[in-house]
């Protein structure tokens, strides 16, 4: 991925909003939560080798809870 493109993903429902987006030095991301009723966020700020380890844990964990 190129330092200089700027990416946001989005996931929404009715009451939350969850954004995944770079983070301010482009070197890693912004796991952002939002309660859409009282506008409460929450950041987690990880380099992407965390976030990758992240994404792998919850795959396995979705995989194993829907046998």
């Amino acid at each position: 991925m190129s330092n200089n493109v700027w990416k946001e993903y989005s996931i929404c429902t009715d009451e939350q909003k969850a954004t995944v987006q770079n983070n301010e030095t482009m070197d890693g991301i912004i796991l952002k939560f939002e309660e859409v009723a009282d506008k409460r966020i929450f950041r987690m700020y990880l380099s992407y080798d965390e976030a990758l380890e992240l994404g792998k844990q919850i795959r396995q964990f979705a995989n194993e809870c829907r046998k």
